[in-house]
């Protein structure tokens, strides 16, 4: 009551015969809060404060027996274990993105609980040094995911790209848990290609040692960049070998599963068309720099094939096997140098998609260890230099005459040699 108000009721008749009983059985604490008193000052709630009302807090603590007290060692554990493991499951699970909304809604209902515990329970947490310690961790975690998680993943991933299908290195950076169903044994219909250089072993004896190392390297990895450029899959090296395979990233089903096949099968005809006219500007490089030109041999085939992890926990790869595969690699060894050789079924979807001409004649070779074949199609250095990669082949002679004129000179270089 205002000290004002209460002198006038005490001074008044009726006032001073009710006084007594308003104070009987109670607790009075007399402040006075004049401007400029001692008995107020500042809090964490006001500026000036009166400390009367304090007071009364506390005397209502002893009455009710409503005491405040820390929180105990359990309790502190648990409302500090909670936000730690919610914070290091978003680390491990998601990025950036994962964590810091995890963070903030961790740290918004810490700071909810705290005050919750203090209004009904009278419980006292600690603030600042939990929030200090989440804000900390959180920007330890990031960097710990950063330095250690991200890049040890990136490098994962990285060889995973040399050795699998673009698309299955994203479902398994998207799903990890899939790796063993992604890499398990399936049939699917790929196309196959086969690539080699002719005569590289006789080359590799009498050429020096460190030429041969250059010369493999600059022809390897031009060759990998055509095939990945074309969606192919490297499979091996094999000396100056190359194997690769079209389609194994694509989906099946849908039916669409023909158009899968006539599209891969029509890239990797594009691939081998591709390296063959890289090859012609490796040889014109290295004719300008005094060394010895090479031809390559291609051969394409598609066919229903065995593909997925193959070997032990040794020493494992993901690649194709069957008697498909076997033909690609026959129909490589029986190519012209500076060729492509192709199966009927290649030839006849890559026609499908106006890649090569449809005047094509089928040819009869007998292919070491499978027999004679009649239904095989030959594309000559000449032919190549007239195809565009990305449109129709062109008839006659034109921009491609000159890539045309180098291969043909390559070829009766060879011949004469």
């Amino acid at each position: 009551f205002p000290y004002s108000w209460l002198l006038s009721q005490v001074k008044s008749g009726a006032g001073k015969n009710h006084f007594p009983g308003w104070f009987k059985g109670k607790t009075v604490v007399v402040a006075n809060l004049t401007t400029g008193s001692g008995d107020q000052g500042a809090t964490p709630y006001e500026r000036d404060f009166p400390f009367s009302e304090v007071h009364l807090h506390l005397l209502n603590m002893l009455l009710t027996r409503q005491f405040l007290r820390d929180a105990k060692p359990a309790e502190m554990a648990l409302t500090l274990v909670i936000p730690t493991v919610l914070l290091t499951v978003a680390a491990l699970a998601g990025g950036p993105g994962l964590i810091v909304p995890t963070f903030a809604a961790v740290l918004a209902a810490y700071l909810i609980t705290v005050q919750q515990a203090f209004n009904y329970s009278g419980i006292i947490f600690p603030v600042v040094n939990p929030v200090l310690a989440l804000t900390f961790g959180l920007i330890l975690l990031l960097a710990t995911r950063f330095f250690i998680v991200d890049r040890e993943r990136m490098r994962f991933l990285s060889a995973l790209r040399a050795c699998l299908p673009p698309q299955t290195v994203r479902e398994i950076r998207q799903s990890p848990g899939r790796i063993p169903q992604l890499l398990e044994g399936h049939r699917k219909e790929l196309s196959i290609l086969f690539a080699d250089i002719r005569c590289f072993s006789a080359f590799c004896q009498k050429a020096d040692p460190l030429d041969v190392q250059r010369i493999l390297s600059e022809y390897l990895t031009s060759m990998t960049e055509v095939i990945r450029n074309h969606g192919g899959t490297l499979d091996k090296y094999m000396g100056d070998g190359i194997m690769a395979f079209f389609g194994d990233g694509d989906h099946e089903g849908d039916g669409k599963e023909e158009a899968r096949i006539e599209h891969q099968a029509a890239n990797s005809v594009r691939a081998g068309i591709a390296m063959q006219k890289k090859m012609t500007e490796l040889n014109t490089r290295w004719e300008g720099q005094g060394r010895e030109t090479h031809l390559i041999r291609i051969g394409i085939n598609t066919g229903i094939v065995t593909v997925g992890k193959m070997g032990t926990e040794h020493l494992w790869d993901y690649t194709v096997l069957g008697t498909e595969v076997n033909k690609a690699q026959r129909l490589e060894s029986a190519a012209e140098p500076g060729g492509l050789l192709l199966a009927r079924r290649t030839y006849a979807l890559a026609r499908n998609q106006s890649l090569l001409s449809d005047d094509l004649s089928a040819k009869t070779i007998t292919l070491k260890g499978l027999g004679e074949h009649k239904d095989l199609y030959s594309i000559p250095p000449e032919m190549i230099a007239q195809i565009s990669i990305t449109s129709p082949p062109a008839t006659g002679k034109g921009r491609g005459s000159k890539l045309k004129e180098k291969l043909t000179g390559l070829v009766q270089k060879s011949s004469n040699s």
